[in-house]
């Protein structure tokens, strides 16, 4: 992303190949679920917004993702999705399974005594968002140094396991330090967490800082870091 990006409704050219490869790969295997998914919004593109989807993994993130793109033009194309849970704690085996899901908030309710009702809401919705998000449409992970985003973002990627959405990051540890860290105060410039960050600063990171667009190798290699995940017994990561 740049200070020149263009808010178009336009496809990249490598969006308009990986959608027609779609089609005729979902043709050939005459899914027509599939193929109809993707015919709907390849028609619905000149009205569909958002125009690019935002992932991330902290409430507070996300609260300041959403100030920072209050005004138009952004207020109208880009959609946050948050998955609020701290998910470097806790279960999370089978997580994409209802049973899973279960497991964990059940797990958080009796270990931090607290209603958890709302928040297994809000992750459900989340989950649903994600798979339902429209094959067209380009994905920015943001995410920071630290167990519960990097867990998250890995989750997230294998919930999109098989959609031809590209996918791009934003490492907010490593942006901050790109854009701010100087000769003379270079040990002074850290963060950990995306939620550090203030709006301005969010703002100027999507204007000036390129996001790292994945290519196949690194997708694959996360969406299996995240089917392994998946088969974690354990209750933390770090």
């Amino acid at each position: 992303m740049n200070e020149n990006h263009q808010y178009s409704k336009q496809f990249t050219p490598q969006q308009a190949k990986t959608i027609v490869d779609q089609l005729f790969i979902q043709a050939e295997r005459q899914d027509d679920e599939a193929l109809g998914k993707i015919t709907r919004s390849l028609l619905a593109a000149d009205e569909t917004y958002p125009q690019t989807i935002h992932i991330v993994f902290e409430r507070a993130f996300a609260g300041a993702l959403r100030h920072a793109f209050r005004k138009e033009p952004l207020k109208s194309t880009e959609q946050i999705i948050s998955i609020s849970d701290i998910l470097s704690i806790g279960p999370v085996e089978s997580l994409h399974t209802d049973e899973g899901i279960k497991n964990r908030f059940c797990w958080l309710q009796e270990h931090l005594r607290a209603d958890i009702q709302e928040q297994e809401k809000e992750f459900r919705s989340a989950v649903q968002d994600i798979k339902s998000i429209l094959p067209h449409l380009p994905i920015i992970f943001w995410a920071g140094n630290n167990a519960a985003e990097q867990t998250g973002l890995r989750f997230a990627t294998y919930l999109l396991c098989g959609q031809p959405n590209e996918i791009s990051e934003i490492n907010s540890t490593k942006a901050y330090e790109s854009l701010y860290r100087t000769a003379e105060h270079s040990e002074e410039i850290h963060i950990l967490r995306s939620s550090e960050l203030s709006p301005e600063q969010l703002l100027e990171f999507y204007a000036h800082y390129e996001p790292w667009n994945w290519n196949p190798a690194r997708r694959a290699a996360i969406e299996q870091e995240g089917e392994s995940l998946l088969y974690d017994g354990s209750y933390l990561r770090t």
